[in-house]
């Protein structure tokens, strides 16, 4: 009789410790916060011209598009980068219903077809000795060097330049990429750029 309840208490103990273990992991998960991806958006059938601002408005409108950049057009068909954020990972089919629907109720079309491929995203910090540029003029330098595919979002925060940049490249090709459009810009970069990759898991 101990013995079935020395037993018993020990499957209570251990599926108690099991349970606070899935509570600690679906803590730790939840913690993290939203979840983040970058992604080429190609998109055809819409209507004869759009502009490229018309184009950013409408992706933005999708419940998970936080950033648009790099928007190019053609008669009817557009292309652009953007960076998604959500509660969990978005499927690529789910995105792209979205983003059909919001380029439709923009007008863009009547039924625009939608293209994902996955491009890494990265956030770039680059120290200098005298930021003496406008943080635009240096996100037009950026956007011309040839490993960066589109420049979301800059901003200058004291001495330093910060990039939200997509590209097709690694860390170090990108940062040594931007470090060198700084230079050509007329700044002085203090050593090489610190690169972040924006991963599905990290929180923008």
């Amino acid at each position: 009789m101990r013995t079935k309840i020395v037993a018993v208490l020990l499957i209570s103990a251990a599926s108690i410790g099991a349970l606070m273990g899935v509570i600690a992991y679906q803590w730790s998960i939840s913690s993290k916060g939203a979840r983040v991806g970058c992604y080429h958006v190609a998109i055809t059938n819409v209507k004869g011209s759009v502009k490229p601002e018309e184009v950013k408005r409408a992706l933005l409108k999708c419940p998970y598009v936080i950033r648009v950049g790099g928007v190019r057009t053609a008669p009817s068909s557009c292309d652009a980068y953007i960076i998604v954020k959500a509660p969990i990972p978005v499927s690529k089919y789910d995105l792209t219903q979205e983003l059909s629907q919001a380029l439709r109720k923009e007008g863009l079309g009547k039924a625009p077809a939608v293209f994902l491929n996955s491009v890494n995203a990265y956030v770039v910090e680059v120290a200098v000795e005298n930021p003496k540029i406008p943080a635009s003029v240096a996100a037009r330098k950026v956007a011309s060097a040839p490993t960066i595919l589109a420049v979301f979002k800059v901003e200058r925060r004291g001495s330093v330049y910060v990039f939200e940049v997509a590209s097709l490249e690694e860390e170090y090709p990108v940062a040594y990429s931007i470090t060198g459009a700084l230079k050509i810009a007329g700044l002085k970069p203090v050593g090489i750029a610190n690169v972040t990759p924006v991963k599905w898991g990290y929180v923008l």
